[in-house]
C-alpha cells in the first residue's frame, strides 16, 4: 500500500516537471523569436533537446527593372509618368521602392514616384534604382523639346537663319518656321548677345561656301587599318557603314555600340551616366549642322566645333558625341570619368586638350572615337592624338 502512494506520488512529480519544461521551452521559442526589418530578414530560435535551433528567412532581392520603352520624349512643361516592371513580382509593398534621379535637372527634373517634367530643350538620363538592391538600375533616356525662343538658344541646339525664313531646329529634329523680314531676322540675331556670333551680314554668310565633297574620286583613307577623317583626309559624300556592320538605332559600328553599353554599364556603377547624343551622322545631316554653326556663331566657331560635311568623323560610325554635346560637358565627373577611363574599352578623346594645332579642331571632351582596346591603351599611356599616332 505504501508503495503504490509512493509510485503515484512519484508520477504526479513527473508529470508536473514535464509540464515546467514543456511551458519553458514554448516560452524561450516566443521571447527569443524576433523580426529584423532593417536587415530584411526574420529570425526565429527553439531549444529541442536542449540545443538551440535557429532559423533565418531572407526575403527575395529584386533582380530587374524592364519597361518597354526607354526612349522618351516630352515637350517643355509637359509631365509624363515613367512606368516599369518589377522582378520577382510577388516581392511585399516594403521591397519594392525605387529611387528616381536625373543627370540633368535642368533639362528634365523627376519625383519620388517617376513623374517627368520637360524644363528645356536637351537630351538627359532618368534613373531608376531599386532601394532593396542598389545594383538593379533602369535607364531612361529623355528628350526634352518645344518651342525655342531666343533666349533659350544654348550650344548643341541648331538654328538656320536667312533673309526669308527663321527656322529652329532641336536635337529631336522638330522644326518650327515662321516667315520674317530681314530686318527682323537682324533684330533676333543682335538679341543673342551671350553667344559667339560673327559680324558677317546675312547675306555673305550664306555667300561662304564650305569644301563640298563632289569628286566621286575622292575615296575613304585607312591608315594601320584605322579609317581616319581629317581636314586632310575626307570622306565621300556617298559614304555610309555597311548595313550589316551597324547594330542599333544610333547608327554605329556593331562593335563601337558593344563597347559603348559596356563602359556605360561600368560608368553606371561608379555614380556617372553617359549617353549618346549623337552617334552615325550622314552627310547631309553634317552639312546642315556645319550651315546652322556658320550662321549663328560665325566660321571660326564652326570651323573649330563643328565638322564641314565630308571632314566628320560622325560620318564613319566609330565616333560618338555625349550627353550635351558641347563645352558644358568639359567640366562634369562624367568628362573627368571618360578621360581617364574610355581607354579601356577601346575609345580615345578624338580632339584632346592641348593638341588643337595638330588635329586643327578645339577641345571636345564630349567627343569619343573607337579605335579598338590596344591602340587606344597606346594613344592614352603616350598622350597622344590620334593624328600624332598614326604619323599623319
Amino acid at each position: 500500500m505504501v508503495d503504490c502512494f509512493i509510485m503515484k506520488k512519484f508520477s504526479l512529480v513527473y508529470c508536473l516537471i514535464t509540464v515546467i519544461l514543456l511551458t519553458s521551452c514554448g516560452a524561450k521559442d516566443l521571447d527569443d523569436s524576433s523580426i529584423n526589418l532593417a536587415e530584411s530578414e526574420i529570425t526565429s530560435e527553439s531549444i529541442i533537446n536542449n540545443e538551440t535551433i535557429s532559423t533565418t528567412t531572407v526575403p527575395k532581392l529584386v533582380t530587374s527593372l524592364t519597361t518597354e520603352e526607354t526612349q522618351i520624349e516630352i515637350g517643355v512643361g509637359d509631365t509624363i509618368q515613367l512606368t516599369y516592371s518589377m522582378f520577382p513580382e510577388d516581392l511585399d509593398a516594403m521591397y519594392t521602392n525605387v529611387l528616381w534621379s536625373s543627370t540633368d535637372d535642368t533639362i528634365a527634373s523627376v519625383d519620388d514616384v517617376g513623374n517627368v517634367t520637360g524644363v528645356e530643350n536637351g537630351i538627359c538620363t532618368i534613373v531608376a534604382t531599386s532601394e532593396n538592391n542598389s545594383d538593379v538600375v533602369l535607364k531612361f533616356t529623355v528628350t526634352v523639346q518645344g518651342n525655342v525662343s531666343v533666349s533659350q538658344v544654348v550650344q548643341g541646339s541648331t538654328i538656320s537663319v536667312s533673309t526669308k525664313e527663321f527656322t529652329t531646329t532641336t536635337k529631336a529634329t522638330t522644326t518650327t518656321t515662321t516667315t520674317v523680314t530681314t530686318q527682323e531676322v537682324t533684330t533676333l540675331t543682335q538679341e543673342v548677345t551671350d553667344l559667339p556670333v560673327d559680324t558677317t551680314s546675312t547675306e555673305e554668310v550664306f555667300s561662304q561656301s564650305e569644301n563640298i565633297i563632289t569628286n566621286v574620286d575622292v575615296q575613304p583613307t585607312y591608315i594601320n587599318n584605322v579609317l581616319i577623317v581629317n581636314s586632310n583626309h575626307p570622306l565621300p559624300q556617298s559614304y555610309a557603314p555597311s548595313s550589316d556592320m551597324v547594330y542599333g538605332e544610333n547608327g554605329l559600328i556593331a562593335e563601337v555600340q558593344q563597347s559603348f553599353d559596356l563602359m556605360n554599364t561600368d560608368a553606371i556603377n561608379d555614380g556617372i551616366y553617359l549617353t549618346i547624343n549623337s552617334g552615325y551622322v550622314s552627310y547631309d545631316e553634317q552639312n546642315t549642322r556645319y550651315q546652322n554653326a556658320l550662321a549663328n556663331y560665325g566660321s571660326d566657331y564652326a570651323n573649330h566645333y563643328v565638322d564641314q560635311a565630308g571632314y566628320s568623323e560622325s560620318q564613319t560610325g566609330y565616333s560618338i558625341l555625349l550627353n550635351s554635346a558641347d563645352q558644358t560637358f568639359d567640366t562634369t565627373a562624367e568628362a573627368q570619368w571618360v578621360a581617364e577611363n574610355c581607354y579601356k574599352y577601346g575609345f580615345i578623346v578624338r580632339y584632346p586638350q592641348g593638341k588643337e594645332s595638330i588635329t586643327g579642331k578645339g577641345y571636345r571632351s564630349y567627343q569619343i572615337r573607337y579605335v579598338g582596346v590596344d591602340m587606344a591603351t597606346q594613344i592614352y599611356t603616350q598622350g597622344l592624338c590620334l593624328e600624332e599616332y598614326l604619323g599623319i
